[in-house]
C-alpha cells in the first residue's frame, strides 16, 4: 500500500506559472533535453550554454508566456514562449545577447573543430535567428520539453492547451515551432495538436497553428 502511495503522490502533476525560483530547474531541462529531446549533459562541460540561448531569454524578456509542470519532486517540464516573434529577437540580440558576449569569448580557429561548448559561444557572437516566411501569420513562437518521468502522460497536451489559451487571451493570431526533420515522435505529436508542417530549413521542421 506504501509503494501505491508514492506512485500516485508522483503521478500527480501540476501546470503553474513560471516564477523566478524556477530558473535553475528550466535551465537543467534545458539541458537533459537539449540532444533531439535527450538528455544532452555528456555533451557540455559548461551546464548553462544550451539554455543560455533556448531557455534563458525566454524566462528573463518574456517570462509572462512561460508555464511549468511540476511534480512531487521538482519541476519536470516547461513550454516557453514568444508572443511577438520580431520584437522577441530584436530583444535576444540588444538585450540578452550583449552581456554573454562579455563574459564569454569568441572562439577562433576552425569551427568543425569547436567542442560543443565552444559552438553555441559561437552563437552568442553570431546568432543563428531564422524567421519563417509566414511569421505574419504565426507571429509567436515556442519551445516545449519535458523530462522522461513526465512523458507520455498527457503533460505534453495540457502544457501546450495552457500556452494557446494564454496566446489566445492576448488575441495572438498564430503560433509556430521548430523541431527535428528526424523527430518522429513530436512531429506526430505537433499535428495531433494541430499544426500543420510549412517549411523546412536544414535538419528543422516548422510547424504552425492558427489560434
Amino acid at each position: 500500500m506504501q509503494n501505491m502511495a508514492i506512485n500516485h503522490v508522483i503521478d500527480t502533476f501540476n501546470i503553474r506559472p513560471y516564477i523566478s525560483k524556477d530558473e535553475s530547474s528550466v535551465y537543467d531541462i534545458c539541458l537533459k533535453s537539449g540532444d533531439n529531446g535527450k538528455d544532452a549533459s555528456h555533451l557540455y562541460s559548461d551546464p548553462l550554454a544550451l539554455g543560455n540561448i533556448y531557455a534563458g531569454p525566454y524566462i528573463h524578456l518574456e517570462p509572462e508566456s512561460a508555464f511549468v509542470l511540476e511534480d512531487s519532486i521538482n519541476v519536470c517540464g516547461y513550454i516557453l514562449s514568444a508572443k511577438d516573434t520580431l520584437n522577441f529577437y530584436d530583444e535576444y540580440v540588444h538585450q540578452w545577447l550583449p552581456p554573454l558576449q562579455s563574459k564569454y569569448s569568441e572562439p577562433i580557429g576552425n569551427p568543425s573543430r569547436f567542442s560543443q561548448d565552444e559552438k553555441v559561444y559561437y552563437q552568442y557572437h553570431h546568432p543563428d535567428i531564422f524567421l519563417i516566411k509566414k511569421i505574419k501569420h504565426y507571429p509567436a513562437h515556442l519551445h516545449i520539453d519535458l523530462l522522461p518521468r513526465a512523458q507520455r502522460k498527457g503533460n505534453g497536451k495540457s502544457l501546450m492547451n495552457t500556452l494557446m489559451n494564454h496566446l489566445r487571451n492576448n488575441n495572438i493570431s498564430g503560433v509556430h515551432l521548430g523541431v527535428g526533420a528526424t523527430n518522429s515522435g513530436a512531429i506526430e505529436f505537433y499535428k495531433k495538436m494541430g499544426f500543420i508542417e510549412f517549411e523546412k530549413h536544414y535538419g528543422t521542421i516548422y510547424m504552425g497553428k492558427k489560434l
